[in-house]
């Protein structure tokens, strides 16, 4: 079993009441690993997932300690206990799970707290450091339709989801796709190098910079069998840094999903192999002067947002109840996207994207059976906290903030 997690969710409550506050110069910097896979058999799924937890974090570890520690020595000799892990994360979240009476699969994403973690290396005397930068890939897909960029029906940036691009010195990682992103921007402003809007997305995901890699077939006509053509553009908010091209040649009936697979994993290759010093020379998002942000930690949209992200904190009886209640969140209408910003086993911060004000997202869920609490208030820059919570058989739907008397958590 894992330690009771209840203080660090308290912790990231506290952090989403003051989602839209401007970023300050010390802000703390986090360092994301995704794609952790665990496959845990036990005595209970519940078992299962606990293991299942801590084999994610550990797993996690080492894969950073490999990009931030060069030295193949250091590397093997950092083997923490599970409580130092625990001490370093801030906080994970499951991209996918499969659960049966014993076995739990899951795939996993880890976001460290970067000082933490050098103290930690520099406590254990692992000498040259790398400084792990994030880079956001932008994948573009241009087919007989046209350029996209958002949604499923982009096959490249479905094969870039499913991971593949390993641990090397730069950490890659994909942007959300909620509306705030495709606010922000198009696939043709991508593929066109739009310094604008390039440099808000570089900003709302705090990174080193950008990489629009733009892939298509050879011929069109002919789709996966002619091969791709992959254009990889590097950016940061002051400008293209450099481009080079890839093709991938097609094998024998190849289908286009194998294929576009291929193309990730020889892109990211390419692109570590510049990278190896674990540096990319980018500069990342720099403000105008007297600019204040406006956008914060990748989840507050600010004014791009086609509608207003809500951090909601919710109890959960388990683990496996995130999916449940993530599905039921997106059925409600004018519900744009459920992001997952943390996960406990007793409960979840959440952001939703409601394209509405507070009294009609409250309205809206008490018609789902819903009660939405607002846990800390609004103000110029964003709608506050909130808690949400299952209507009682008397609950009164909402024409203003809720009454602090609620019903029973969330079933």
């Amino acid at each position: 079993m894992i330690r009771d997690y209840r203080s660090l969710f308290a912790l990231l409550v506290m952090a989403l009441a003051m989602v839209a506050a401007p970023r300050r110069a010390t802000a703390e910097t986090y360092i994301t690993v995704s794609d952790v896979p665990v496959d845990v058999t036990a005595k209970s799924a519940a078992a299962a997932r606990d293991q299942a937890i801590a084999e994610a974090q550990a797993k996690a570890f080492d894969r950073l300690v490999k990009r931030l520690a060069p030295n193949l020595t250091d590397q093997a000799r950092l083997k923490p206990g599970q409580q130092d892990i625990e001490s370093m994360v801030q906080d994970f979240a499951i991209e996918n799970e499969r659960v049966s009476s014993v076995r739990y699969i899951g795939l996993y994403s880890v976001r460290f707290r970067a000082g933490r973690v050098r103290k930690y290396l520099a406590d254990a005397g692992v000498s040259g450091v790398g400084e792990l930068q994030q880079v956001l890939i932008l994948p573009v897909y241009r087919g007989a339709s046209g350029l996209v960029l958002w949604g499923q029906g982009n096959p490249w940036r479905t094969a870039w989801e499913r991971g593949g691009f390993g641990d090397g010195p730069v950490g890659l990682i994909l942007p959300n796709g909620d509306s705030s992103d495709t606010g922000t921007l198009t696939a043709a402003a991508a593929q066109a190098g739009d310094v604008g809007a390039l440099s808000a997305i570089i900003q709302r995901y705090h990174v080193a910079g950008t990489v629009v890699v733009v892939a298509e077939p050879k011929d069109v006509t002919q789709g996966a069998a002619s091969g791709l053509t992959i254009t990889a553009a590097t950016y940061d908010s002051s400008g293209m840094k450099g481009a080079r091209t890839l093709t991938v040649e097609p094998a024998a009936g190849e289908p286009l999903d194998k294929l576009l697979l291929r193309g990730v994993s020889s892109t990211a290759e390419a692109l570590e192999d510049s990278w190896k010093g674990g540096s990319t020379g980018l500069a990342g998002y720099v403000a105008q002067p007297g600019a204040a942000a406006t956008l914060d930690d990748g989840d507050r949209a600010g004014a791009v947002s086609a509608g207003t992200l809500y951090p909601i904190a919710v109890d959960l009886s388990g683990i496996g109840e995130w999916v449940r209640i993530r599905d039921k969140l997106a059925a409600v209408a004018g519900v744009q996207r459920v992001s997952l910003d943390a996960l406990t086993r007793d409960n979840a911060a959440l952001i939703v994207d409601f394209a509405g004000d507070t009294l009609a997202f409250q309205a809206t869920l008490a018609d789902a059976g819903y009660i939405l609490v607002q846990t800390a208030p609004a103000d110029a820059a964003g709608p506050g906290a909130f808690e949400l919570r299952k209507a009682g058989a008397q609950a009164m739907r909402p024409a203003v903030s809720p009454a602090p008397a609620i019903a029973s958590p969330l079933q």
